[in-house]
């Protein structure tokens, strides 16, 4: 084909997606050595990363929101289990070559455990009448009954050695075992006072442990199930140090030389105890109080505390080999490389890796550090969450500080400061060198209406937002002080019944013009004047007004995006109905058309530095890279499945790069030569 010298844009850096977390429940992540990978489930994907991040993270797709997935002991299948009740085993080779596809159960999957030969499978969960089974995972077939609970059975696990044992943790507070094959239930050894939530068989199958809601933690003997010791109760008063979880334990895990147990809590805390070779021996045990024919007691080794934010709960943990990785309610995974060691994370004990749990919202690239601000509704449902992204490093830091309280609908590089425009209609301001929002009260603004879009010039010094009743445009000079006032508004497609409302807006580089992009397919610019040129005195508190211009109809859907090109002679629009267009604004016509190459809504447009190149992003997951000197038939390369889910927003760093952010949460880099 005559494409010329463009090639399709290369994937240069994916920053993935953090796991999906639900106030109030557990998360079971999975873990395996040799390969060094952390497995998690986020929408509809499976999440494969490796413990250095240095290596990129792998996804495979499943038809329906994803539980769990854990990797076979033998480093070569994933079991992934999703909300239908259906548990896929996959390989984890180039390809991932789907083998098999079982339906056990009715209602969600809520976890999956592989047999040490990697022939059985057991996966548990929600359903009508049975809430786990035990099958081969080739053929599917029952291998024994693992019923008996009478409400959702929130984990499961295997004895990694022979004679096999299958353990339980249910809703119905039991913790049941199970002996096989063909397995039969064979006793409850314990019941928690509470949902429990997790439990896990020691790497030498010699113990198993559980943890509940209750706040308890208990460790069984892994041959016949009976309860050898317990956490201590949380909560003991000072000098109490070696104290259990305040309220629930949602996960536990056991490190690989099978003597300590690492447990995560909802009291934003993880604890690592010392679990004796000889639990009746009273070594590393403390006796209970006198009177009580109680469990001994496990030893704590380590506590890491996480901080005092809700987001900041523990709710799942998993030892990689000897690093330890816990979860927050946030969605962040944090590392412990050496969690033997006490006291607050600090150092480089603790490696922090942040992710986005929503689809992105929001995207600015910042022209002189290259790094992306991007944003996203958090996990914990308290706003947005704004994360600075840098090639190579990750998430290096996340813009704290009073923000907005619900989603982030634009973000603008003004200068040194990042303006965002939120959901909770306001405009607010961030320092770029701190990141963190301005406590001021000039650096937050109330909006007349609810923002839809936003555009700055070059210089930071003109904001404009697209609100549902106008354009409003703002000076900025680092704060909104005295130019704060509303610098200047516009009723925009007034008495076309409503559906002339802005969708999108852009400001050209010099301020001197804003153009909106309308839900009735119109573009409609405006000249920003200063007041003297108006006629109104400078004393006056509005610095400038907008002139109406033009109105340039062409489109047949809601403009959706709409970008200047460096030098403002050209404008880009992009549409629901699937085009792109070129504008010469200057005169009002279109200069390049035909570009109807996407395959549902366009969301995004963006000009590469040199204003050469135009890219468009749309809701079937692709990315399309045109070159505005050539015809669009022969000038475009395209990249397929870009986001799965779509792509939401994007944005040039130089004139080779692009940025971009999906529905699939992720942040990726594409390079083009």
């Amino acid at each position: 084909t005559s494409r010329g010298a463009m090639e399709p844009p290369k994937l240069a850096c994916t920053h993935a997606c953090a796991p999906a977390t639900v106030r109030g429940r557990g998360v079971l992540l999975g873990g395996h050595a040799g390969t060094s990978l952390v497995t998690y489930a986020s929408g509809h994907r499976v999440v494969l990363r490796h413990v250095s991040d240095l290596v990129p993270p792998r996804f495979y797709e499943h038809q329906y929101p994803v539980t769990v997935a854990r990797i076979s002991p033998n480093g070569s299948w994933v079991a992934s289990g999703d909300v239908s009740g259906r548990v896929r085993v996959w390989g984890l080779n180039e390809d991932m070559t789907l083998k098999a596809e079982h339906h056990p159960l009715s209602g969600a999957v809520a976890d999956v455990a592989w047999s040490h030969d990697g022939q059985r499978i057991v996966c548990c969960g929600e359903g009508k009448q049975s809430f786990a089974k035990v099958f081969l995972w080739d053929s599917g077939s029952a291998v024994g009954d693992v019923s008996g609970s009478t409400k959702r059975v929130n984990s499961c696990d295997f004895k990694p050695s022979r004679p096999f044992r299958i353990a339980t943790a249910s809703e119905d507070f039991a913790v049941s075992f199970y002996e096989g094959p063909p397995f039969k239930f064979a006793s409850t050894p314990h019941r928690h006072g509470n949902f429990a939530n997790c439990v896990r068989f020691s790497p030498d199958g010699a113990k198993f442990a559980s943890v509940g809601s209750d706040g308890a933690g208990v460790v069984y003997d892994g041959r016949t199930g009976a309860p050898i010791a317990e956490l201590p109760a949380g909560g003991e008063p000072a000098g109490g140090a070696g104290a259990g979880h305040v309220g629930t334990v949602y996960a536990c895990a056991w490190s690989p030389d099978s003597a300590k147990l690492l447990t995560a809590g909802a009291d934003k805390t993880c604890k690592l105890w010392a679990v004796p070779r000889d639990p009746q021996g009273d070594a590393a045990t403390t006796p209970s109080p006198a009177g009580e024919t109680s469990l001994p007691r496990l030893e704590k080794l380590a506590d890491h505390s996480f901080g005092q934010t809700v987001g900041d709960m523990q709710v799942g943990c998993v030892f990689v080999g000897d690093v330890a990785v816990t979860l927050s309610l946030s969605g962040d995974l944090n590392f412990i490389e050496r969690p033997e060691g006490s006291g607050n994370p600090s150092g480089k004990r603790v490696v922090v890796r942040s992710g986005h749990p929503k689809p992105i919202g929001a995207l600015a690239v910042c022209k002189t550090t290259g790094d992306a601000f991007v944003a996203s509704l958090d996990a914990v449902g308290r706003g947005a969450s704004i994360l600075r992204w840098r090639d190579g490093d990750g998430c290096v830091a996340k813009v704290r500080g009073p923000g907005h309280t619900s989603a982030v609908v634009g973000v603008v590089r003004a200068g040194a400061y990042l303006v965002t425009a939120g959901l909770d209609d306001h405009v607010r301001v961030a320092s770029i060198e701190t990141n963190s929002y301005e406590s001021a009260e000039s650096s937050r603004l109330k909006l007349p209406a609810q923002p839809r879009s936003m555009g700055a010039d070059d210089a930071g010094a003109l904001v404009a937002v697209a609100t549902g009743d106008g354009v409003a445009a703002y000076a900025f000079d680092g704060t909104f002080g005295a130019l704060g006032t509303l610098a200047a508004t516009a009723a925009v497609g007034a008495g076309s019944g409503g559906k002339g409302e802005p969708s999108s807006v852009c400001v050209r580089g010099d301020g001197r013009e804003i153009a909106v992009g309308c839900k009735d397919g119109a573009v409609r610019l405006f000249s920003v004047a200063p007041a003297k040129d108006v006629g109104v005195g400078s004393e006056s508190a509005q610095p400038f007004s907008l002139v109406p211009g033009a109105v340039m109809t062409r489109h047949r859907g809601e403009v959706t995006g709409c970008a200047y090109s460096p030098d403002g002679t050209r404008l880009a629009t992009c549409d629901a109905n699937r085009e792109v267009l070129v504008w010469d604004p200057t005169a009002a016509v279109v200069v390049l058309d035909k570009m109807v190459y996407h395959r549902s809504r366009v969301t995004c447009v963006g000009w590469s530095a040199d204003g050469v190149r135009l890219a468009t992003g749309a809701l079937d997951g692709q990315i399309i890279v045109w070159d505005t000197t050539k015809p669009p038939l022969e000038g475009r390369v395209a990249v397929d499945g870009a986001h799965v889910g779509g792509v939401t927003r994007l944005e040039w760093r130089g004139e080779n790069t692009v940025v971009s952010g999906g529905f699939d949460a992720c942040v990726r880099t594409w390079t083009l030569r």
